[in-house]
This record gives C-alpha cells, structure tokens and sequence, in this order.
C-alpha cells in the first residue's frame, strides 16, 4: 500500500478512507473487481508480483499428486467454460455445469492473446520479471525451465 502497511495486517475498518482515492478500491474491505481490471499495473510489477507468488508452490509438493489442479489461464480465457467446469467438479462445486456457465460469462475473452499485442520491451520486460516463478513452476510439474 501506498502507507507501507499491508492491507490484511490492518483491522481498521476506516483505514481504507486514509488512503489516496485512486487506493481506495483494493483493499479487502472495498476490493472492486471492476477497478482491479483497468488498473494499470506495470508489467515488470507485475511479474515480479507473479514470480514471487509461486514461491508457495514448495507447499504443493507435500501435497498427494491428485489433490493440486493446474488450471491455465490462457484456456479459461480463450474457452472459459471447460476448464471452469473441470474446477467445479474438483472443488466439488453443487452443479458445476451451471455454476461454470454462470461464471464463464464473466470472463473477459477480449483479453484472449493479450502478451501478443506487448511491445518487443515490454514482452522483455515481463519475460524476465517472471523468470523465476516460471522455473519454479516448471520445476514443480517436472517439465524442463523454458528459455
């Protein structure tokens, strides 16, 4: 946060009207979907944000092999309503064939592609911010570190 202090560490309910307005939206309490969407999160943050989220992965590992999912974003974004009903089904969702169609409508498919339309730098950018969460993640599924 824009203060130094983590939003889940602060049990004040009013702390979210001491932050600069354009913070205000993403805080637990006030967490807008609609203004998480259009933020604009520069891609090296954001990969770096990423890279530092598969740290947990070493978690999964103790887990039994049938107990992680891997779901994959780019599927759920060019044909969402597969892999959430594969989803529905492991989280043992009631109906998961309705609860994936009334999901599946809330994906943004528009973003279907979206790395390819990054400039040279900014692929490059992103390509490196997320290097270490992707050899993690490659690592983790006994698949061989890209490039």
């Amino acid at each position: 946060m824009a203060d130094g202090s983590g939003p889940f560490k602060v049990h004040d309910p009013a702390h979210a009207q001491r932050l600069p307005e354009e913070l205000r939206a993403f805080t637990p309490d006030t967490l807008d979907a609609a203004a998480l969407a259009h933020a604009d999160i520069h891609l090296e943050r954001f990969g770096r944000m990423r890279s530092r989220s598969t740290g947990a992965i070493r978690h999964l590992s103790a887990l039994p092999p049938e107990r992680p999912l891997h779901i994959s974003y780019d599927r759920i974004v060019a044909d969402p309503l597969p892999e959430l009903t594969r989803f529905g089904r492991f989280a043992d969702t009631p109906e998961p064939e309705a609860w994936a169609t009334r999901v599946a409508g809330r994906v943004d498919t528009a973003r279907t592609g979206a790395s390819g339309r990054l400039s040279t730098e900014q692929a490059g950018e992103l390509h490196e911010a997320c290097a270490p969460g992707t050899r993690r993640l490659a690592e983790f599924l006994g698949e061989r570190p890209p490039v």
